[in-house]
């Protein structure tokens, strides 16, 4: 199985290994530093640094800028009852920047560990799988490439009358506007226009036999 790595700046490494082990299911693999720990939670690798704790992801940049927590890229954290979790989690003191709420991608809320990093927590029940029917569906009813939890242009269920859409394929949203407005238009006009190219055609065959 890969693994995939995710680096958080935490102003407290060992804080950080107590938040994310007592309250989110991390193991811890290695801290053999003050400044640097190693955790895991099956295929997640969660790298902790220090801001100036170099030499590592920690150090200072070229011109004297020191890495700092925060921001909002994050990573999920899949639970099978999401408001039990939330409820355990408050209870232990857990910061959270939102309540539940319910997107296209399941119910989900944004967590925050000691030092102010966001973790994704969603309910594994409702968030749709790759090989799932509803996951190709969403996907074909997006105005774009399909993000996991995005909002915006992707409506929860797609139009019946799409067979893009029954089909589970993509189709682009201004090819789709060409095809229903050929589907929509007068049939005497479109006629009216197919003759009259085929006229405008005799004619310049016309002319160029003259």
């Amino acid at each position: 199985m890969a693994t995939v790595s995710v680096r958080y700046i935490v102003n407290d490494v060992d804080a950080a290994i107590a938040f994310y082990s007592q309250n989110l299911g991390f193991t811890e693999v290695m801290h053999p530093a003050p400044a640097f720990a190693m955790l895991s939670r099956g295929d997640l690798r969660l790298v902790l640094s220090a801001p100036g704790g170099g030499p590592g992801g920690g150090q200072a940049m070229a011109d004297g800028t020191l890495p700092q927590p925060g921001g909002w890229n994050r990573f999920c954290v899949e639970v099978t009852d999401l408001a039990s979790t939330v409820e355990k989690l408050r209870s232990n003191g857990v910061r959270f920047r939102n309540e539940i709420v319910t997107g296209v991608g399941g119910k989900q809320i944004l967590a925050e560990d000691p030092s102010g990093n966001p973790v994704w927590n969603c309910s594994n029940q409702s968030c749709p799988r790759p090989s799932s029917h509803r996951f190709r569906e969403m996907r074909a009813d997006c105005a774009g490439p399909y993000r996991h939890g995005g909002v915006g242009a992707c409506r929860e269920r797609p139009d019946p009358l799409r067979p893009a859409a029954r089909e589970g394929r993509f189709l682009h949203p201004r090819r789709e506007a060409r095809r229903r407005g050929k589907r929509s238009a007068d049939p005497a006009a479109r006629d009216q226009r197919r003759t009259g190219r085929h006229a405008g055609l005799r004619d310049g065959q016309a002319r160029r036999h003259l």
